[in-house]
């Protein structure tokens, strides 16, 4: 068999090889046909992976949790208005672009893709098909403008499981404090509206978990909030301060946490070390002031 060439029937037999149900593993193999495209793409240095794990064996066992998202870095050079290229504006049509350049061509995966690009707040979303002989993966892919101009990606490199042959993959990821200001601007833009409490799981999962810098998650809500200054007042942490005893938010935070198969975690427990780490950030982007302290998750506080 050729290198990252694989039939249904020895998909299958990986799957009994790892000990991994054909399903998981069939969904790790479109993931992993969608992360060669990415990394040998011309937008290989503009989609930096947000949803860290994404490859491996417990991560397709989990497939069900996970989001897949990526940052898209803009160009800091002065580009052609309205001018498809990877680099420019993000957008609907940038959207349609993306997919074309990433899932048009045949490769080795015989993986067949359709969708449709949709718009986001802040972002787009690639509602992808992956068809494998005659079987579907479905795939939502959520791409994000980046804002912090100051953060560089870093760097993983992995062996795709599911594609075999001890193929290997190099991709650049996320910063912690980018994903987490994405989840905080949601939870402040939306607060009790939010339509998801996965971005105040995602933000307790992160602050349990990631050292974070002050400094970068308030350089990246300044970006975020600035198309939305009304935002930018301090009554709002008083508002998210009173979801604490909010049964409503409690209640919709346990059945997301069942819904998902995730440990239980009480509702207050984790909106009070949402608010530990956000409220300084929060009033400092209000009041226009500097913010420079490290979070540190053992200790669930920021050390300055």
């Amino acid at each position: 068999m050729k290198v990252g060439v694989c039939e249904a029937t020895e998909l299958k037999k990986r799957s009994e090889m790892l000990s991994i149900p054909f399903a998981d593993l069939l969904w790790g193999y479109a993931v992993e046909d969608l992360m060669l495209r990415v990394s040998t793409s011309a937008y290989r240095e503009f989609l930096w992976l947000m949803s860290l794990p994404l490859l491996g064996e417990e991560a397709y066992r989990q497939r069900a949790k996970k989001r897949i998202r990526f940052f898209y870095k803009g160009s800091e050079e002065e580009l052609t208005p309205d001018k498809l290229q990877p680099g420019q504006r993000l957008s609907i049509a940038m959207g349609e672009h993306i997919k074309t350049t990433l899932f048009a061509k045949e490769n080795a995966q015989k993986i067949h893709w359709e969708g449709t690009v949709t718009a986001l707040s802040g972002g787009i979303r690639l509602s992808m098909i992956a068809g494998y002989f005659d079987m579907k993966v479905p795939l939502n892919i959520e791409i994000y403008s980046f804002g912090a101009v100051s953060q560089i990606p870093g760097t993983r490199e992995e062996e795709l499981i599911a594609v075999g042959g001890g193929r290997t993959i190099s991709y650049l990821v996320y910063s912690p404090e980018s994903e987490l200001s994405y989840d905080l601007f949601a939870i402040m833009d939306k607060l009790e509206l939010i339509g998801s409490m996965g971005s105040y799981y995602d933000a307790y999962r992160l602050l349990r978990t990631q050292p974070l810098s002050g400094r970068y998650v308030l350089e990246e809500l300044t970006v975020l909030t600035a198309a939305s200054p009304k935002m930018r007042k301090e009554q709002r942490l008083k508002q998210l301060d009173g979801y604490r005893a909010y049964t409503y938010m409690r209640k919709r935070w346990e059945k997301y946490l069942r819904n998902h198969g995730l440990a239980e975690v009480p509702w207050e427990d984790a909106i009070d070390l949402i608010l530990v780490f956000v409220s300084p950030i929060w009033e400092s982007l209000c009041r226009n002031e500097i913010f420079f302290d490290d979070w540190m998750p053992e200790l669930g506080r920021f050390l300055g």
